[in-house]
């Protein structure tokens, strides 16, 4: 599936999830940029120094001496994003081949994504076809977490007394 996608961004660098976690445990400054929505990242991150695109774009400066990792789900806009960065100049930018779901199929842990420390195996995709994830990972699907947001909403000012 990757593979596909790859073509898109031809001139981007790959990292494995072997190399990233070496990189990792290695003294290498390494920011890790998720280019997944909020909702997606709320569910799990990668452990280690991750940033929003977001936040990434208004402190580039911060990560000039970093390598920059980038990953999604599976790896297309994390890929996408990396060319942008690729194609202003900037160094030493690799995507994560794979991404999170790859990620999961090496066995490496997740962190939840609202504390940044809290071990989980929940991953978030986009519905049964991306339903990927290694064994012992449990796939959340977008509608799954909308449902839940929007349960709480229906539910909630009824519970605050109708405020």
């Amino acid at each position: 599936m990757y593979e596909e996608c790859q073509k898109a961004f031809p001139s981007v660098q790959d990292i494995t999830c072997n190399q990233l976690q070496d990189l990792l445990q290695a003294s290498d400054p390494v920011v890790l940029v998720d280019v997944r929505s909020p909702e997606e990242q709320r569910v799990s991150v990668l452990p280690g120094n991750v940033v929003h695109k977001e936040d990434f774009d208004g402190h580039q400066q911060e990560y000039s001496n970093h390598k920059i990792v980038t990953y999604c789900t599976i790896g297309a806009r994390s890929g996408k994003y990396a060319q942008q960065l690729t194609d202003q100049g900037v160094p030493q930018v690799y995507n994560l081949r794979g991404s999170i779901i790859a990620w999961t199929q090496e066995g490496y842990p997740l962190v939840n994504g609202d504390d940044r420390q809290t071990p989980t195996t929940q991953v978030h995709t986009f519905g049964k076809q991306w339903d990927l994830v290694g064994d012992g990972y449990q796939s959340i699907q977008y509608g799954a977490i909308q449902g839940n947001v929007e349960l709480v909403r229906s539910v909630l000012p009824r519970v605050l007394g109708g405020r």
